[in-house]
């Protein structure tokens, strides 16, 4: 009897050895499986990353050599397109956050291209060095290009050279563990692409026509993250109503990055439509604009309709510029009587006939949500008198803007007139009366530049 039982305890012991082994040799491949994806992941945003910023490095140098203002526009849409694929590699890497000066190079350098391509104009191969376009002359723009090729070129070679280090298993296998155990490990990657912006002191300062032109991506997208996933058959027909409904597009390459896209076009325009939601994201139609012949009430109001007609409501004009014959409107998200900067757009209209010919939506797309704006702690009176007596105000307002460090925070907006009839924007936090940020406007007849 005893026998028996020890027989039966011994069969029973062996089989629940032989269950717990085969249930940890089941979690240890469901651990394997999942760290190989992760590990996957990693190597395919580096990869990813690299190939983004050597096309921007490539298209930058494209650019030094262009002078067309078509052909630098379709460069310019490619390198914003280029941009937000290294940017959204650079997020799903470890300890990116800290990157804010590559970060900020990949959303301005795109946007600055777009700029340069509404200031040239046709004829400026036969012009001269020092002919004035816009506010730069040649020589500044090639000077500023130069600049901006050499930062790129520089990040490139670097992350590059970290890639052909860092990209292996054994680095990758480290990161994991240190994540896992909550213990610092090697970080040379992360440690490395800082380091890059140690050695970027003299990276440019780019002037908007905007305060807050480099703030274009949040760390959340709300609005996007919420939507359904449409199909290319329904992204055309919201191209189509940019590019008309009886333009023939074909389809192209997708983007990748922080907004996914299916991109549309042909030889005249190209369009983007968020994969999430089916939004336009850009757009951009290639023509030279004839005699202007429409005032800038009209062209807010060419703007405001096609923001109502793709379903953005409630956007108020705060800047505009125009160059080679097209007027840029930005709009941000009016919340009651808050400005909401952060959702921007960015709508060009052609002088000569009201045609949209430019659209951005890429900061209202990352930014919008529904905020709980804070009552002011203190009257508008008690903010202006925390203002140098140097300003004479002239109007007030109320604005939640963005900060570094992707927050953002409810502010007086006070537009004042300083020395030498020098504007400026200066923003006092409506719950401390602190100062968050101070802006130099630059205004001409074309309109207005933020620096």
């Amino acid at each position: 009897m005893r026998k028996r039982m020890a027989i039966r305890l011994i069969s029973f012991c062996l089989g629940l050895a032989a269950v717990l082994g085969g249930c940890w040799i089941v979690q240890k491949n469901h651990t394997d499986y999942y760290r190989n994806r992760v590990e996957l992941f990693y190597r395919e945003s580096v990869d990813q990353l690299c190939s983004s910023l050597s096309d921007i490095d490539a298209t930058l140098e494209k650019m030094l050599y262009t002078d067309g203002a078509t052909q630098t526009a379709r460069l310019a849409v490619e390198l914003i397109g280029k941009a937000q694929s290294a940017k959204g590699a650079l997020s799903r890497l470890p300890n990116a956050g800290e990157l804010t000066t590559v970060n900020r190079f990949l959303s301005q350098v795109g946007n600055y291209a777009l700029a340069l391509s509404e200031k040239r104009r046709n004829s400026l191969p036969t012009a001269a060095a020092d002919v004035p376009t816009g506010s730069l002359t040649q020589k500044e723009e090639q000077s500023l290009l130069t600049a901006l090729k050499n930062v790129s070129g520089t990040i490139s070679q670097t992350v590059q050279e970290l890639s052909e280090s860092y990209n292996n298993t054994v680095y990758w296998s480290q990161v994991l563990e240190s994540e896992l155990s909550g213990v610092a490990g090697d970080q040379g990657l992360a440690d490395g692409i800082l380091g890059v912006e140690e050695m970027l002191t003299d990276y440019p300062v780019l002037l908007y026509d905007g305060p807050y032109a480099d703030h274009m991506e949040g760390p959340s997208r709300p609005l996007l993250d919420e939507a359904q996933l449409v199909s290319p058959e329904q992204a055309v027909s919201t191209a189509k109503v940019l590019a008309g409904a009886g333009t023939q597009l074909e389809r192209r390459p997708d983007t990748v990055g922080v907004i996914e896209s299916y991109v549309f076009g042909n030889d005249d325009c190209e369009v983007a439509v968020s994969r999430q939601g089916g939004y336009p994201v850009y757009y951009r139609r290639y023509r030279t604009v004839a005699e202007e012949k429409i005032t800038q009430n009209q062209v807010r109001q060419y703007a405001l309709n096609c923001l109502r007609e793709l379903g953005f409501d409630n956007m108020s004009e705060t800047y505009y510029y125009k160059t080679d014959g097209v007027s840029t409107c930005h709009f941000a998200y009016l919340d009651g009587a808050t400005l909401c900067y952060a959702d921007l757009i960015k709508v060009g209209v052609a002088l000569d006939t009201g045609e949209i010919v430019l659209l951005e939506t890429t900061g209202y797309l990352s930014n919008h949500t529904h905020r709980a704006i804070p009552t002011p702690q203190y009257t508008v009176k008690e903010a202006q008198s925390k203002l140098s007596p140097r300003l004479q105000v002239n109007a007030v307002g109320y604005a939640m803007i963005p900060l570094e460090n992707g927050r953002e925070a409810p502010c007086f907006e006070f537009l004042c007139t300083g020395e030498n009839e020098r504007k400026i924007l200066l923003y006092l936090n409506t719950q401390t009366l602190s100062q968050e940020e101070l802006f130099l406007l630059n205004e001409d007849i074309n309109g207005t530049l933020v620096k």
